[in-house]
């Protein structure tokens, strides 16, 4: 199982870090991403919230990627969703699902989590096994700004930091 995943730390520094493993035109657009296209993006706006970094994992037999943002102490799993593609570290998907799990400690009722739908219509929000989750998915068919990507990953990572 080792053998099959691969980890790594990234520290950032700056608006985009230095450590990224790939950088993009931020006036460019993306019609898919691969597992380190994610890293970077995702990398490159942690850097508003502190500078511990993040930490990730990849498990291809999973088709997921796992990442906690230090500064923030919340993991993210970057899924993909497309049936047709077999996601591994340089295979691209245009069909991407965030999602993220509060700690047991936070306890949330039916009615408090559809106010927090209310409140933030782009995400999905509901109780599993009485945990919350926080998803947003991705559709990249056709190209979307990276500036519009950073924005709402930015947007992401600030709702799991102010969730309490």
């Amino acid at each position: 199982m080792i053998n099959e995943s691969i980890t790594g730390v990234i520290n950032i520094k700056g608006i985009i870090p230095q450590f990224a493993l790939k950088e993009f035109d931020a006036d460019g657009q993306l019609e898919e991403a691969s597992p380190e296209d994610m890293i970077s993006l995702i990398s490159s706006v942690t850097s508003e919230f502190g500078e511990g970094g993040l930490r990730y994992s990849f498990n291809p037999s999973g088709r997921d990627l796992q990442i906690k943002v230090v500064d923030l102490d919340v993991e993210i799993q970057v899924s993909n969703l497309s049936q047709h593609i077999d996601w591994d570290l340089e295979t691209k998907s245009d069909f991407l699902l965030l999602r993220s799990v509060m700690p047991k400690h936070l306890m949330f009722d039916s009615e408090t989590v559809m106010a927090m739908n209310e409140a933030h219509p782009n995400i999905k929000l509901y109780l599993k096994n009485e945990r919350l989750v926080i998803e947003e998915a991705y559709y990249l068919s056709y190209g979307v700004s990276i500036l519009n990507l950073m924005d709402r990953l930015s947007a992401y990572l600030n709702t799991l930091s102010t969730v309490e």
